[in-house]
């Protein structure tokens, strides 16, 4: 189920990266459009996994995670995320 109808990646949780650091693309499935890739980072920091220590873990990389991450990509959709609004200052703190 979506928030709001929106896909993975709703604001502010973000699994695709806005550009990949190293050039890598993903291809759409449904539409064969070049998107950026799945932001596994982020996702490994969600659901408490450290795949730098233990690369075996790595959601992209399992056969059983990755079939899961695809299955929800490919029913929810996916979008880059990110502030959709502009940041104001706190009025108590003068912090945004």
């Amino acid at each position: 189920m979506t928030r709001k109808g929106r896909g993975i990646g709703c604001r502010p949780w973000r699994p695709l990266w806005t550009s990949a650091h190293n050039g890598t693309v993903r291809i759409d499935p449904e539409t064969g459009a070049e998107t950026p890739p799945i932001n596994a980072h982020l996702i490994h920091m969600h659901v408490g996994i450290d795949a730098q220590a233990d690369q075996a873990n790595h959601v992209m990389l399992r056969k059983s995670t990755k079939r899961l991450m695809l299955e929800a990509v490919a029913a929810i959709g996916t979008e880059v995320g990110g502030m959709g609004t502009p940041i104001s200052i706190d009025p108590d703190t003068g912090k945004p």
